[in-house]
């Protein structure tokens, strides 16, 4: 909260020394101020001059708040404060309330820093001062969010953003930064998302992209706090056209990594190939895990996309990139996609062992539906490389952990593939009592594909 400076030339000696310490206040160089400015205090003191003396109190204040002498920075505020209201100087009034609003607000004063603000608001209205009434609206409202007043602090925002409808582009422009920003503390993310689009549309149409991309980004955050995905896409992809025509690479390529992982999440995995696929070409773009995850991801999306044979070759750099000690559950996954796009390209020799480290990172996690995903599918491309007692210890495996985690319509898939894999090991009876267990199960639970595979597997089984 910047203080406002106060001037006098009711004294000569006096002016000059104040004007020495304000120039050195802008210096930076506060200890020279602090002398200068005690000295223009002393000078006012002497000749009586109570405006001059407010004026060179209110400085030393700032000079003292900033030298991190914040009590008393205080002490001279107060003074000044009281010397303006003796005066009757309302504008010397007004600012010296919020100097020192500003200056308790600092010291975690907050109930007396909203008071002392209140009162400059106040005395701006009255005068109708409207760009100070606005500055003294902002540090209010900053003030009672540290106070943790969130819902008043999200009104004096509101009252801000109308009063600085008059004032220059900049002036609205914080304004409603900072009523979004009350909305977010005070839990209304959808709000707070709605006043970042107002903010974002404003930079834009003003040309400013670094204003645009900030307030798009906080939109983001608001928006996922207010659990709304959906909206986020849309946002996300003007950021990444807005990276695109900055020629900022690194950027486009850590938000088109977001973005893809946003849209296979919604299933849209053909949109996010695209930026998956800009995401992965960016060096530096994201995190080493941000990496690994952003490049699994369009391994899956390609896959989805029936392009198996692309996403086999990323999801190898996946697996071979992940460690074993820190990446466990996420190597899990790994493996059984990669086994996924080597059985989708009946590669089922490569496609088992990645199954088995799929299982292995499952199990050591403790996931048992995970495992028996790895153990299922492990079935299946047993069965295709013809080692059945194998894939009937799989299909075993799998349709126990599809039973205890109540998955029953892959239950009952699990025991097609164990009363296929007994028929073909010519073990006839025993293979027709599973796929009658099979069929009873996938009757209620099971897919229509799986009911008629059942159906026809245990006829020819039957011989009817």
């Amino acid at each position: 909260m910047p203080d406002a400076p106060a001037t006098s030339r009711s004294t000569s000696g006096g002016h000059e020394t104040l004007d020495r310490g304000i120039t050195l206040i802008d210096a930076g160089l506060l200890n020279e101020a602090v002398h200068a400015l005690e000295s223009a205090v002393a000078t006012f003191v002497a000749a009586a001059d109570p405006t001059g003396e407010a004026a060179a109190r209110t400085n030393l204040g700032t000079a003292l708040r900033l030298n991190e002498r914040v009590a008393d920075a205080i002490s001279e505020h107060e003074r000044a404060c009281q010397l303006f209201q003796r005066e009757g100087d309302r504008l010397g009034e007004a600012q010296a309330w919020g100097n020192l609003g500003s200056a308790l607000a600092e010291a975690e004063r907050f109930p007396e820093a909203v008071s002392a603000l209140e009162a400059a608001v106040t005395a701006f209205e009255e005068m109708g001062d409207r760009e100070g009434e606005v500055s003294a609206r902002t540090n209010l409202g900053t003030a009672l969010l540290m106070a943790g007043r969130l819902e008043d602090a999200v009104a004096v925002r509101e009252h801000t953003m109308e009063s600085a409808g008059g004032l220059d582009r900049h002036a609205q422009r914080l304004a409603l930064s900072r009523l979004a920003a009350a909305l977010a503390a005070a839990g209304r993310f959808a709000d707070a998302a709605a006043r970042y689009d107002r903010l974002a549309g404003l930079c834009a149409t003003e040309g400013d992209v670094p204003g645009e991309v900030d307030a798009l980004e906080r939109r983001v955050r608001a928006l996922a706090r207010a659990g709304d995905r959906a909206e986020v896409i849309p946002v996300y992809r003007r950021l990444v056209e807005l990276a695109e025509q900055a020629g900022d690479q690194r950027r486009q390529g850590r938000i088109s990594g977001i973005l893809g992982v946003a849209l296979c999440r919604q299933g849209d995995f053909a949109a996010a190939v695209g930026y998956l696929e800009v995401a992965d070409r960016t060096k530096e773009s994201a995190s080493r895990k941000e990496q690994l995850e952003r490049r699994h991801y369009l391994g899956v999306a390609l896959l989805e996309v029936g392009r198996p044979e692309d996403a086999a070759a990323v999801l190898e750099r996946v697996v071979q990139s992940c460690r074993p000690e820190s990446d466990g559950g996420f190597a899990g996954e790994a493996h059984n996609n990669l086994g996924a796009a080597l059985h989708e390209l009946e590669r089922f020799a490569e496609a088992a062992p990645h199954y088995e480290h799929a299982h292995g990172y499952f199990a050591a996690a403790g996931n048992t539906y995970k495992q028996g995903l790895a153990s299922h599918n492990l079935s299946d491309v047993l069965i295709e490389t013809r080692q059945y007692v194998a894939a009937i210890a799989a299909a075993e495996e799998a349709e126990r952990s599809f039973a205890a985690t109540g998955q029953h319509g892959l239950e009952g898939e699990a025991l097609l593939r164990h009363g296929e894999a007994r028929l073909l090991t010519g073990q006839r009876q025993t293979g027709i009592q599973v796929l009658r267990r099979a069929q009873e199960i996938l009757r209620t639970h099971g897919d229509e594909e799986a009911r008629v595979a059942a159906r026809e597997l245990l006829a020819q089984a039957e011989g009817t």
